[in-house]
């Protein structure tokens, strides 16, 4: 008799489990399943959001035969940041501007004429980025890609647009 009850506590418990594990996957795997599908559009509007963004686009690549340079006419002289001689330093810079010829909004801010009339603007947001550097950074060759890339990042938010491929120096000296 007490195998018999045995068996059928363990027949009961085995209905329940499986009536049990009916409700999970009933009830729960579908919800998870539509939880999924939310995190997965919510990953995918964030990924757009990214590429739209103004920063700096390093995985971006443009054909040579779109790309157009501008060089700022005049070398700049900038002032740097302290560096703890109690001196003044000094970087003159001959800088090139590298632009997307595809991007949409190359025709209205990238042609010779349109940078001509903003060149002051686009000189005083070069100084801005400068002076958080000081002349040790400025002469280390490591820097430069780093001064590059934070000029770059400075112009896309003055444009608001990433028409600007890159920020190149044809002659940086310091002093």
């Amino acid at each position: 008799m007490k195998k018999s009850f045995l068996n059928i506590i363990s027949l009961a418990l085995s209905v329940v489990n499986i009536a049990l594990l009916l409700v999970l996957i009933f009830a729960i795997v579908p919800t998870m399943n539509k939880m999924n599908k939310l995190v997965g559009q919510i990953c995918t509007a964030i990924d757009l959001e990214l590429e739209n963004s103004y920063g700096p686009s390093p995985n971006k690549n443009v054909n040579i035969d779109n790309l157009v340079t501008y060089d700022l006419e005049e070398s700049m002289t900038i002032p740097l940041a302290p560096s703890g001689d109690q001196k003044d330093h000094y970087a003159v810079a001959s800088i090139t501007l590298v632009m997307d010829s595809t991007n949409e909004d190359y025709e209205n801010y990238g042609t010779a004429e349109k940078l001509a009339e903003r060149v002051s603007l686009i000189k005083n947001t070069i100084r801005k980025v400068f002076a958080d550097y000081t002349v040790e950074q400025a002469k280390d060759p490591q820097y430069e890609e780093v001064i590059c890339q934070a000029i770059l990042e400075a112009l896309h938010a003055l444009y608001q647009s990433d028409f600007i491929y890159d920020v190149r120096f044809s002659e940086l000296l310091t002093s």
